[in-house]
């Protein structure tokens, strides 16, 4: 076998091109590994986050839930007082229409009185007996 300087360059540059292969793979390798690590501690850090905000969602969920139930409740009795309302509004008109007839009544009956106190009926004798016989069957 033969060894000429042609071979051992070819060899040195291969041995040595190998080694610096090596050394950037490594090299590389190393800023690969700190770069994981640094998206691990990102990973975890965006897992907690989103855990707090699961809960703190799950909590606002709940929250919402109790509005919501209060919300109707209070729905329910605003339609029932307006319910009432619409009632006694209509109680009060109707009393006041009872009032306003009793009283055209009671003024009719007052001028019934003066008129009657005024002018006397005049009746005679017959109309008179006739009149009080009539006024005692009722009675």
């Amino acid at each position: 076998m033969k060894i000429d300087i042609k071979s051992i360059i070819i060899t040195l540059l291969l041995v040595a091109s190998l080694f610096l292969y090596y050394k950037w793979h490594n090299s590389e390798n190393s800023n690969y590994e700190q770069e994981l690590n640094k998206l691990k501690q990102e990973n975890l850090l965006i897992h907690k986050k989103r855990d707090s905000l699961l809960s703190e969602r799950s909590i606002l969920q709940s929250d919402l839930n109790l509005i919501k139930n209060e919300n109707q409740r209070l729905q329910l009795v605003s339609e029932k007082l307006e319910k009432e309302s619409l009632e006694y509004r209509n109680r009060a008109n109707k009393t006041k229409h009872e009032l306003d007839n009793l009283r055209s009544q009671l003024e009719e009956t007052h001028r019934k009185i003066e008129e009657l106190k005024h002018n006397p009926p005049n009746r005679s004798d017959d109309n008179l007996l006739n009149s009080l016989r009539s006024k005692t069957k009722n009675n």
